[in-house]
């Protein structure tokens, strides 16, 4: 089992404020529904009854959550009059899973194993997939009087070649998207190529973006051209590429996770050299 302790960079600082009697609301002056702004990684989501959660998650510190909440809330929302029911913030984990979810006698799920969801940080549901996988193989085990690490593995096997890859490409992916530059980011919301509303029901329902042939086809012919057209710059059409291939190639590895404990040594060492850790 991995015990190294997380990194500073490898957190997220997160501040929701809660906003009732908004001015604006009912006129469409103020988002209604769920709302995400990548540039500034802020988003506006339903409250209890007609207000709303005011957020945002920024590396770094939670001062510059702050300064950058700040300056999103002049720069889209300056002067809407509102009620501040309170304010939260904390700082959670964003880094990859451990590369092994068992070890002899012990099965790791949900938040202490990282199984949140790259794009959102959210990790009920997907805590509750690896959850039903290790009741299951809990069940097994203890029934056969045997809870080593090898019957444990079940749990690593099946998750890590289903939710799990899937969770690592797009943990590989969104990082660099989210890090494009604003007229980047403009324009790949006009030109409906990521953080489309396809995108995120597609997240949200199957938990990965499916992109078919014709899909990926079309991307790439308006990446090219934004690239042509200078709606997309150097350095951005450079790091959605990269970001593409890394996603593709860590999910098909995870996807190949061993079903022997005794070939996992390898299946790390290659796994932590795609995530550039080695």
């Amino acid at each position: 089992m991995e015990t190294d302790p997380i990194k500073e960079g490898e957190f997220l600082y997160v501040i929701l404020q809660y906003w009732d009697d908004i001015a604006g609301k009912e006129t469409g002056d103020f988002p209604s529904g769920l709302n995400f702004y990548p540039y500034h990684k802020a988003f506006v989501n339903p409250s209890y009854g007609t207000g709303a959660i005011v957020g945002i998650g920024q590396p770094g510190s939670l001062e510059q959550a702050e300064r950058v909440q700040d300056e999103f809330l002049a720069e889209r929302f300056p002067g809407v009059q509102h009620k501040l029911l309170r304010k939260t913030w904390g700082r959670t984990p964003y880094r990859r899973p451990p590369l092994s979810l068992v070890t002899d006698g012990l099965m790791v799920v949900g938040d202490a194993a990282f199984l949140t969801k790259p794009f959102s940080g959210e990790g009920v549901t997907s805590g509750f997939e690896a959850c039903s996988i290790a009741a299951e193989t809990a069940s097994a085990a203890l029934k056969k009087g045997d809870t080593g690490k090898r019957a444990l593995w079940p749990l690593n096997v099946s998750y890590f070649r289903g939710q799990g890859a899937k969770f690592a490409g797009l943990l590989a992916q969104l990082p660099a998207a989210a890090g494009l530059g604003r007229e980047d980011v403009n324009y790949l919301f006009r030109k409906n190529v990521i953080f489309s509303s396809r995108d995120f029901e597609s997240m949200n329902r199957d938990f990965e973006v499916k992109l078919g042939p014709v899909w990926m086809l079309a991307v790439a012919v308006k990446l090219v051209l934004g690239r042509l057209g200078g709606g997309l710059s150097k350095k951005g059409f450079k790091s959605l590429l990269d970001a593409m291939k890394a996603a593709a190639e860590i999910r098909a590895h995870y996807e190949a996770f061993p079903d022997d404990p005794f070939r996992f040594d390898e299946w790390a060492l290659a796994a932590r050299r795609l995530w550039g850790e080695v």
